[in-house]
């Protein structure tokens, strides 16, 4: 079988790499010749969410209209098509309707937010410029959707609305790497490791999702007030949180440093407003804290709600009583941050990873040639 995989990003994006080039060794192991095709550049995709200049980012969309374009000349050497996200970062679903109704490629969409939610107002946490926003077509996930012989949903509430859409939905969550994302010793004892002598309280994102952590700050200085001691380190927020009295350290994200910065975190936070965007998200920051044995609290909202069991792989917390209780029970309690962290590891190995995944994942592909 021969398979052309298109994604909107490289393998810099998570989407891409943990919902699609992680698997693409299992489906060559099974016989199934991929081609993946990224609609932006490894280069391209570095910057563009940065400070590239307006007319460089419209050229550098422009020239990769043109090779998706190009692309379509000689998809007809394929057996099916394989889409994350979308072909093109804009526009409507030409690509992906040139391909299953031109050219007639079985299409397999895989998709991992509530991109069908295309008014701002709903996306609140969304940093898109408006000129960006505009360039989208509002039917377009529906169209790829109507058009797709499977769907990939990321979660349960994403499947929710696929199905309404489409009869063949296939619920897959994004995980890690089973072996590269793992404990440092004494993770699962409880310990704090590192050589910490004061616990670190941390959380990984992005500065799109950095205002979520408006939801902790009044319980982390409620505990400071309380005299506890902890650190707080946040890894791509590009902000500084106000708390008098505590250690706050922001740095940048790196691909680099991915699991690391997570592996050192002692106690992780994952918390999320309850709207229609966020429960659209398939509670990725859970599986990456369960990997590395970081007993965490986060807020029950989508994927994060199907994917924690409270008291057992994570504690839960909705209000700002909930958020402190928690957190000071797993600053004090080495035993409880040892269970949660043992379940949420045997979590991953059993089913939370690439390996446990890929079987499904290559069914859902690979029986769909022509």
């Amino acid at each position: 079988m021969r398979l052309l995989a298109l994604a909107t990003y490289p393998t810099g994006a998570a989407c891409t790499r943990f919902r699609l080039t992680a698997y693409l060794p299992h489906l060559r192991a099974a016989g199934v010749d991929v081609d993946f095709v990224p609609f932006l550049t490894d280069e391209v995709f570095r910057g563009f969410y940065g400070a590239r200049g307006k007319v460089d980012k419209a050229l550098s969309i422009a020239a990769a209209l043109a090779r998706r374009v190009a692309l379509l000349a000689r998809a007809g050497r394929y057996d099916a098509v394989f889409v994350q996200r979308e072909a093109m970062l804009v526009g409507p679903a030409l690509v992906e309707r040139a391909l299953s109704e031109v050219i007639g490629l079985p299409l397999v969409f895989d998709f991992d937010d509530a991109i069908w939610m295309t008014d701002p107002a709903q996306q609140k946490v969304s940093s898109a410029p408006l000129a960006a926003r505009l360039l989208k077509s509002p039917q377009k996930t529906l169209d790829i959707v109507r058009r797709a012989r499977r769907v990939i949903a990321g979660s349960d509430h994403l499947a929710g609305w696929a199905r309404r859409q489409h009869g063949d939905v296939v619920v897959l969550p994004t995980v890690v790497p089973r072996d590269a994302w793992r404990p440092l010793p004494g993770r699962l004892d409880g310990a704090w490791v590192d050589g910490h002598d004061v616990p670190v309280i941390g959380w990984v994102g992005t500065h799109s999702t950095a205002t979520h952590l408006d939801l902790v700050l009044p319980a982390l200085a409620r505990l400071a007030r309380e005299g506890r001691r902890f650190k707080v380190r946040l890894v791509g927020a590009s902000r500084q949180l106000e708390l008098p009295g505590v250690e706050v350290e922001s740095v940048p994200w790196s691909l680099a440093r991915e699991i690391e910065d997570f592996q050192r975190i002692d106690v992780g936070v994952a918390p999320l407003v309850d709207d229609a965007w966020s429960r659209g998200k398939c509670g990725f920051k859970q599986v990456q804290y369960f990997a590395c044995g970081v007993p965490h609290v986060g807020s029950p909202v989508g994927g994060a709600g199907e994917l924690t069991r409270h008291d057992d792989n994570g504690l839960i917390a909705t209000t700002d009583d909930e958020w402190a209780a928690a957190l000071g029970r797993l600053l004090d309690d080495r035993a409880l941050r040892a269970r949660l962290a043992t379940a949420a590891r045997r979590d991953v190995d059993e089913r939370l990873s690439i390996e446990a995944q890929a079987p499904a994942f290559v069914r859902a592909v690979s029986d769909l040639g022509r």
